[in-house]
């Protein structure tokens, strides 16, 4: 385990070069129309229920600690602003790539495993067919726009409860506080969140393919590329996190 480690970390762009390559892949054949609506189905309207929550209970938490800290400093001028911020351009975004990897990260994963053990990826080239416009484009492009929707649905329920946290607890004036998200909170910081959540979308369907792709026959190969599909793309995608923030204005 150890010398593996040691591996990787010499070798820090390897781990990246299977899903780069997936990506060149699916930039290069147009997916199947029927089969992206149908993921698009599968892994975004199947996944807002779970996503609206989290961002409902988002919403509150950041209303009631951004409350506190600005009525501590006296900026309440400020909290729209900084539960507009932190809402559209960190939270919302990295919340929705998190759901996304143990959601659709580990159900793309065991689909995809299940298919190879059942050599119906086999079967596909068997007769001529590219698995890539049929299988892997519309799971990956899919992914890559529920990525997108689902955010903007988590960023509207975070704003909705944090609004109506404000109004209820009666910590913070309320016109103040619209005024202050509406004036401080731009169009770019909902750009910049929507263009974050699609980069982790892709981080999740590559990596997910991967491991669903690599898995050999058996039950506990399947359950292992659910596992490391799961946990590699949660770490991939606050690396890509760090990596944008850095980047983006």
């Amino acid at each position: 385990m150890v010398a593996r480690v040691l591996k990787t970390l010499a070798r820090p762009w390897d781990w990246a070069m299977e899903p780069l390559a997936l990506l060149r892949s699916c930039l290069t054949v147009r997916p199947d129309f029927r089969a992206t609506l149908s993921q698009l189905e599968h892994f975004g309207y199947r996944s807002m229920g779970i996503v609206a929550t989290a961002g409902l209970a988002v919403g509150g938490i950041v209303a009631v600690h951004t409350g506190g800290y600005v009525r501590d400093y006296s900026a309440g001028d400020l909290a729209g602003w900084a539960v507009g911020y932190a809402t559209l351009r960190e939270i919302g975004p990295l919340l929705t790539g998190l759901l996304l990897a143990g959601r659709v990260g580990a159900m793309n994963a065991a689909e995809l495993a299940d298919m190879k053990a059942r050599d119906q990826i086999l079967g596909l080239e068997a007769l001529g067919l590219n698995p890539v416009p049929l299988v892997i484009g519309p799971r990956v492009w899919a992914a890559f726009v529920a990525g997108i929707l689902l955010y903007s649905l988590a960023a509207l329920c975070a704003l909705t409860t944090a609004v109506l946290g404000v109004a209820l607890s009666g910590g913070l004036n309320l016109q103040p506080f619209l005024i202050s998200l509406h004036t401080g909170t731009p169009v770019a910081y909902l750009l910049i969140g929507q263009f974050k959540a699609g980069v982790f979308a892709l981080v999740v369907a590559l990596w997910s393919t991967k491991e669903g792709l690599k898995a050999s026959a058996g039950g506990a190969e399947v359950g292992r590329a659910v596992n490391n599909a799961a946990v590699g793309s949660a770490v991939g995608i606050v690396v890509a996190n760090f990596f944008l923030t850095l980047v983006l204005p």
